[in-house]
């Protein structure tokens, strides 16, 4: 799975998607590719997917200042990015199908969480679980914890039971771009046999990494559960 090159953003105005709007700036900048800023608004009135634009209808409280908070934040990134390309979007709807709908478009989804919210079912947030759900593309969840993106190693989790080559060759590329190292692991429970695991880790390796012999990659097999 190659890496896009363009990255759409949600933003909501939170401090959270504030952290993964910086965090996608970061690594746009490291993988020169392309970011997109996208809100969601009940005020749009009207907008399809022609970017940058829909009409903002009258209305007050935080959903009106939206568009005043995203280009604040376009403002501030590229500050900190002068070489970056950022464009804006706000469209009506619903964030989770807009997201989707990006990723269905080509785009790498990246997307902030609300952190272990008691209220919401899943530890991601309601429309982040939603999108990694749904979206058919790569989809990159940021914590709130996070900092900006400088990773020295990619870390890859391999299911014994189902391995992913699209995300291994998506995490395989990823490292290769950013000049940073790979950490491949398989994870065994009690019961479960680590030398099962070694060989579906080495297979899954040797399928996606061949064209990326000056890669390096650590492979790891560790006894516990996955999360």
């Amino acid at each position: 799975m190659p890496v896009s090159d363009l990255v759409a953003c949600g933003f909501d105005g939170s401090p959270e998607s504030r952290m993964a709007c910086r965090w996608a700036a970061d690594w746009c900048n490291r993988l020169d590719v392309n970011l997109r800023l996208l809100a969601v608004s009940a005020t749009v009135s009207a907008a399809g997917r022609d970017h940058g634009r829909g009409r903002l209808a009258q209305g007050a409280g935080p959903q009106a200042e939206l568009p005043a908070q995203v280009e604040k934040l376009q403002a501030d990134l590229a500050a900190a990015h002068p070489e970056l390309t950022i464009d804006t979007v706000i469209l009506g709807g619903q964030p989770a199908d807009q997201l989707v709908e990006e990723s269905r478009a080509g785009a790498l989804v990246v997307i902030g969480t609300r952190g272990l919210n008691p209220t919401l079912s899943s530890p991601l947030g309601s429309v982040a679980a939603d999108v990694v759900a749904r979206a058919p593309g790569p989809v990159l969840v940021v914590p709130s914890t996070s900092t900006v993106a400088r990773e020295h190693v990619i870390t890859l989790g391999i299911d014994t039971e189902g391995p992913s080559l699209n995300a291994a060759r998506f995490a395989v590329e990823v490292a290769e771009r950013m000049g940073a190292g790979l950490r491949a692991v398989a994870c065994v429970e009690a019961g479960e046999s680590p030398h099962r695991a070694a060989i579906i880790l080495d297979d899954s390796i040797a399928e996606v990494a061949g064209d990326h012999a000056d890669l390096p990659i650590d492979q790891q097999v560790i006894r516990g559960r996955p999360h």
